[in-house]
């Protein structure tokens, strides 16, 4: 998430992107609806400790959040020698369609990210 220099509700944008990223109230009550696991710890191992969360989808009735907070500590992030030039031809197409003006929808700016990678790696399908 990112405020462009074009915003005249700075505050306002500040506001809703704590309210969405770091308020842990808000992060709870999305995770109880969706059943996504959340970004901050001390949510999580709430959630993991009520013993009344179960989902349908899961066998005998497995606490999702209690199987994903105890893996949580044991996922490896692993990057590939294309994730960088992918990320900044990504944030290129952000930046030109968002904040630049230089193309002028979603589609053209999915489009210009695409060309660029194929570009790079033609050989990546």
């Amino acid at each position: 998430m990112m405020v462009t220099k074009k915003c005249n509700t700075n505050d306002l944008a500040k506001q809703w992107i704590e309210f969405f990223t770091v308020n842990s109230d808000t992060m709870e009550k999305y995770a109880r609806k969706t059943g996504d696991f959340m970004n901050n710890k001390t949510v999580m191992k709430k959630l993991a400790e009520d013993t009344s969360l179960t989902s349908p989808i899961y066998k005998n009735g497995t606490h999702q959040f209690t199987v994903l907070y105890k893996a949580a500590d044991n996922v490896k992030l692993t990057a590939t020698k294309y994730d960088s030039v992918i990320k900044g031809a990504f944030n290129q197409a952000v930046q030109d369609y968002a904040i630049n003006g230089k193309t002028d929808s979603v589609d053209a700016a999915l489009e210009a990210f695409k060309k660029s990678v194929a570009e790079k790696y033609p050989n990546l399908v």
